[in-house]
């Protein structure tokens, strides 16, 4: 019942490892000249195109780049696109890039390449396929740079996988002219790590992804409308409020800083993620179009959440990095990961000095990005942690690109190690197994991503003050992640 097929030529699967003399290295009918490298893939077309007929789609995948020394490069897969399309009909060819190597993650880049990152070699390769049309792919997010690649001659086609996973409504959304309530995709490449650790797909922003239904979703309205206060001012809480909101409830939000967000807003400030800042202001639109009443700059207390009588509470305050051992309370050159954006996403530099110290016990990408920030002002910037490896908490694509990007800066990585002392500016760093002290000299600053505890104090001071239901959400229920904190508070707004 399908209408075509796509053959996955790219990313050093199967097909890809017969065309690519980097990875075909025989020496009989299938490997050695182009036209014998070509031929697995030419086989499993013809016998296509016999058994299914012209009126079949019948498209193939290729790499425009593998990234490897030996392997296709641009010129290869003109040669290779030429040769293909002499022998058998296809109807388009996709270009993508990278194989299964330290390459693999411009397979899928993420948000710190450039949107459309790679549209100029398809751009290049569309001159080899001729009359037949060639799909650009690779981040390639919004309707106005998929017109872009079109009108300007960068391909014929536009594949938009990720952005569809974020909104699969996207298409009607740019064609009815609303291209504002597009949600965004993040490029963090979360539900393509889900997916290769085998689990089923999930994407941190789209409750509604893989689900009946998914396409068209509209919020349920409520049976009967009900008074909401929602307290705090991150992914969480903006997703709770906006959908109660659309369902018909009276939402009110406290959120105690002045711009909403939470610490999702601030890793936005962080090189490289600043497409979080478009999942905040989205869901931030989302609010002030359904009618919550927001109230920034106002933190929420259990006087002035009682004061408007509500029948539900959804407290989602978030949660704090706890300051590690080594560091006095209070010490002035100490601070977290997330004070660090903060100070970048108020404009200011990072603390200068001469070696800054990383203590990484948190292993998510903000992180890493944060190192990155103390590179452009210190001289030296030591990444230390008290795991066998850094990134356990980053999709391998992704990991690829942090690794590639601190070894590439200078960074220098300190695995199971943790820091034990720190006088004047001497840190002693101590193997986690062996017991092996060293010290490292200079140190003038210190930025800590540590266990995070919830901010649940307003839960206690609302027993008995309140006689609505107080449900607790996202990291001031437990700190975790992303994901679950939008799920999470979906669950409890659309339950409402």
């Amino acid at each position: 019942g399908f209408d075509g097929v796509e053959l996955h030529g790219a990313h050093g699967y199967l097909i890809t490892q017969f065309l690519s003399p980097w990875s075909n290295t025989r020496d009989d009918d299938w490997g050695g000249t182009l036209e014998k490298r070509c031929r697995f893939c030419l086989e499993i077309a013809t016998r296509i195109r016999e058994r299914c007929g012209k009126d079949f789609i019948l498209g193939l995948k290729l790499p425009a780049d593998e990234g490897v020394d030996g392997g296709i490069d641009v010129d290869q897969a003109g040669a290779i696109t030429r040769y293909l399309k002499s022998r058998v009909e296809f109807d388009y060819f996709e270009y993508s890039q990278g194989n299964f190597s330290r390459s693999l993650e411009n397979h899928v880049p993420d948000m710190h390449f450039e949107p459309g990152h790679f549209i100029q070699m398809h751009k290049t390769l569309r001159a080899s396929a001729g009359n037949t049309p060639v799909m650009a792919v690779g981040r390639i997010g919004t309707g106005d740079l998929a017109e872009k690649v079109v009108s300007e001659g960068f391909a014929d086609l536009v594949g938009m996988s990720r952005a569809l996973i974020a909104d699969a409504d996207l298409p009607d959304k740019l064609q009815s002219g609303r291209p504002q309530d597009v949600r965004p995709c993040l490029y963090d490449n979360y539900s393509w790590g889900v997916i290769h650790m085998g689990k089923p797909m999930h994407e941190a922003h789209n409750p509604q992804l893989a689900t009946r239904g998914e396409a068209g979703w509209k919020p349920q309205p409520a049976e009967s409308p009900r008074t909401v206060v929602v307290a705090g001012s991150g992914p969480a809480a903006l997703e709770a409020a906006w959908l109660a909101a659309a369902r018909g409830h009276d939402v009110t939000l406290f959120s105690a800083r002045d711009q909403l967000g939470g610490s999702v807003r601030l890793e936005s400030a962080l090189p490289g993620h600043q497409t979080f800042g478009e999942l905040v202001r989205w869901q931030e639109q989302r609010c002030r179009e359904h009618g919550v009443e927001i109230k920034t700059g106002v933190a929420a207390t259990a006087a002035n959440v009682s004061s408007l009588n509500p029948d539900d509470v959804i407290v989602a305050t978030g949660a704090a990095m706890r300051s590690p051992d080594v560091i006095e309370t209070g010490r002035d050159r100490a601070i977290s990961v997330r004070a660090l954006a903060k100070r970048l996403a108020g404009g200011q530099m990072a603390p200068e000095g001469r070696t800054a110290v990383l203590y990484d016990h948190d292993h998510s990408a903000p992180v890493y990005a944060a190192a990155l920030a103390l590179t452009q002002t210190h001289d030296r910037v030591m990444l230390v942690t008290p795991r066998t490896e850094i990134c356990q908490t980053v999709n391998h694509c992704s990991k690829l690109g942090i690794n590639r990007r601190l070894y590439g800066a200078g960074v220098d990585i300190r695995i199971a190690t943790e820091p034990v002392a720190w006088v004047e500016d001497q840190l002693t760093l101590k193997n986690v197994f062996s017991g092996h002290l060293e010290d490292a000299y200079n140190v003038d600053t210190v930025v800590y991503a540590t266990p995070r505890q919830a901010n649940d104090q307003l839960v206690t001071e609302l027993d008995g003050v309140v006689n609505g239901a107080v449900h607790v959400i996202g990291d001031s229920l437990s700190p975790r992640n992303l994901m679950i904190a939008i799920h999470e508070a979906h669950a409890v707004a659309a339950a409402l």
